[in-house]
């Protein structure tokens, strides 16, 4: 009612409505306010219904009593403390591995015995389950497979999960909590003052065909791609990780040096030992290739030592010795590289590997790897790109008024027949400016 002002039980309601929000630390700081809030309420009244105070004043003010209270209570945080857990977790970039065993007897791997009988009340137990109509074999083959998710942070770190591949897949019954499923495992420090900005897994063979080492290329803000390796069955048995959390992998090599044109993209492959010699001039063993799209149209490729052993100590020693590398400034325009992948090897050139990238410019262009030798690398030879237009291209010849129009990413399927690009839907009239 207007003219009364506030009696003490109205003001303990509404303090303790407000203590509930903020942790009871608002009781003793609204009770002034309210009382002068009552009585200009009570001399607007008498100056004609005139409110004084506005709603965004009395925001402001509960915002400054709220503060007030945080400060005493010491839960202030400085600007470099709040900046730094807001951006340890911002995660900018992920990826998924491929599929991994778990060695047999790992803890991650236990599960619960299907043919025992659940016990009833009174102390009966119920008949086992009936045998599923799949193989047992098939079952606990799924059940003994993991894969790895990565995840980049604003904060520098790259955050490393494994995650259990569930035993039975139904899309008639609801799925337990994915969350149970996840582990960490680990973290991969990054370059001072730069964030992942793309991330590419890379499953080395092993012997007898079995998983050799898993590969991470995490491509930074700062321009630079780093490799990191690990065993895949010791990663797969590494047990959940406390704080302080231990490196999952370790940094084998650098495959682009920081020049501050920040990576956009990145395309991981394994080159056959036929056409290693051809993309790198030198050996014939399989080898690593790496490609990666950066800002203002650039390009960058590398190539490891050949891959001769079968373990990830002969893995790490590859990677990081005998290497050739190459980066193009502006090859591909001036606009970020949105997109980028490798052909199959059905649609290498001559046993010349093969990769597509696509620009905000809207331009789709295929670019063929080759050795040369008056660029210095391993051996005395070096990598060269080449634009080619032969490989399959994802549309056919555009008009020239649709030039432009800004292509968000790259898909190839596993034939290379088809690409997939997505696109911004201009009108043809609308202007584009580039």
């Amino acid at each position: 009612m207007p003219g009364k002002s506030l009696g003490a039980g109205s003001q303990r309601s509404l303090a303790s409505a407000s203590g509930e929000e903020e942790g009871g630390a608002w009781a003793a700081l609204l009770a002034g306010p309210l009382r002068r809030q009552a009585s200009e309420r009570d001399a607007g009244d008498g100056a004609g219904g005139a409110v004084v105070r506005t709603a965004s004043q009395r925001k402001k003010q509960l915002s400054a009593a709220t503060a007030a209270a945080r400060e005493r209570r010491g839960s202030a945080l400085p600007s470099a403390a709040y900046q730094h857990r807001l951006f340890g977790v911002s995660a900018l970039c992920c990826a998924w591995s491929p599929v991994v065993p778990l060695p047999p007897g790992s803890g991650s791997n236990a599960a619960a015995p299907a043919d025992a009988g659940s016990p009833r009340r009174g102390g009966a137990t119920e008949p086992p389950a009936a045998p599923a109509t799949e193989p047992a074999a098939a079952v606990e083959a799924a059940a003994a497979c993991c894969c790895f998710l990565a995840v980049g942070a604003k904060g520098g770190r790259v955050w490393v999960w494994r995650y259990r591949l569930p035993q039975q897949h139904s899309a008639s019954e609801a799925q337990g909590d994915a969350s149970e499923a996840f582990i960490l495992v680990g973290s991969l420090p990054g370059p001072p003052r730069a964030w992942a900005t793309s991330l590419a897994w890379q499953l080395l063979p092993g012997e007898g065909g079995a998983p050799g080492s898993l590969v991470l290329a995490a491509g930074y803000s700062d321009g630079s791609v780093a490799l990191h390796g690990a065993e895949a069955r010791a990663l797969a048995a590494l047990p959940a990780q406390q704080a302080p959390r231990p490196a999952a992998m370790q940094r084998w090599a650098e495959a682009c040096a920081p020049d501050h044109r920040g990576v956009t993209c990145l395309s991981l492959q394994l080159c056959p030992g036929a056409a290693a010699a051809a993309a790198c001039g030198c050996g014939t063993g399989q080898r690593l290739l790496v490609a990666a799209g950066r800002s203002a149209g650039s390009l960058a490729a590398w190539c490891s030592g050949e891959l001769g052993g079968s373990s990830s100590t002969e893995h790490a020693k590859a990677l990081s010795s005998g290497a050739a590398r190459l980066v193009a400034v502006g090859a591909q325009g001036t606009r970020p590289v949105t997109g980028l992948s490798w052909l199959p090897h059905q649609q290498w050139q001559a046993g010349h590997p093969l990769f597509l990238a696509a620009t905000q410019e809207g331009e789709v262009a295929c670019w063929r790897l080759t050795a040369s030798a008056a660029v210095g690398g391993a051996g005395g030879a070096g990598l060269a790109l080449q634009r080619t237009d032969s490989a399959p291209q994802p549309w056919g010849r555009r008009k020239k008024k649709e030039q432009g129009h800004c292509a968000m990413g790259l898909a190839v399927s596993r034939c290379g027949l088809f690409v997939a690009v997505p696109r911004l839907s201009l009108s043809p009239r609308a202007e584009i400016v580039k």
